[in-house]
């Protein structure tokens, strides 16, 4: 076990099963250290809704499909996917986790956040700070990245979190929530019903 007072960061928690990372969860507390976990990017938008207020008053649930229609003859998993989260108090969101992309896309693919309210309308597109590069010889063209390094960030935050003795503000329950999401569309996909939410029960 990691001597006390050293801080983690933790990446990809997604092919962890659930029941270890709620055993971290509840014992980086007791030996005076940190959790930061990275989360799966577009899981994460999901988070952004205040998950964590909102679940305390509502009874949140996911309902997931996936195929494998794009790229089928490339890869062996699935492609596409659409999970619809539910709040008991009429708020909802769809999340589209589907690899779209054409193989020569510039990028592995998208990550757009939509928020729609009675006020008005908020688009988010963190990949777009970048410049596009044609090659007419080649018929080809990719990116040129001028803006900010989301990675980097995180880092950062990591970092000042231990030179200031203070939590980091994306936790390790931020991350697990995140992850009890992706759980749950992965549950639901299964079994073609709604999940609902927390995945108290889960162990696999």
């Amino acid at each position: 076990m990691p001597q006390p007072g050293v801080q983690v960061l933790a990446f990809q928690v997604g092919h962890k099963p659930i029941w270890e990372v709620q055993f971290h969860l509840e014992v980086t507390p007791r030996v005076g250290r940190d959790l930061l976990l990275a989360k799966t990017h577009k899981i994460y938008e999901a988070y952004r809704l205040d998950y964590e207020d909102l679940a305390a008053k509502t009874q949140p649930s996911g309902y997931a499909q996936v195929n494998r229609i794009l790229h089928a003859d490339t890869v062996d998993v699935e492609t596409g996917g659409l999970l619809m989260l539910t709040l008991a108090n009429g708020i909802f969101a769809s999340i589209d986790c589907s690899w779209s992309k054409p193989l020569n896309y510039p990028t592995w693919g998208g990550l757009t956040m939509e928020l729609i309210s009675e006020r008005g309308l908020t688009v988010v597109d963190s990949f777009s700070q970048n410049l596009n590069i044609y090659n007419q010889s080649q018929a080809s063209n990719w990116w040129t990245y001028w803006g900010s390094d989301a990675n980097q960030a995180m880092l950062e935050e990591f970092v000042a979190a231990i030179r200031e003795q203070r939590a980091p503000k994306i936790t390790g329950e931020d991350g697990y929530k995140a992850l009890e999401v992706a759980l749950a569309a992965y549950a639901s996909a299964e079994s073609g019903q709604p999940v609902k939410l927390p995945l108290d029960s889960v162990r696999s």
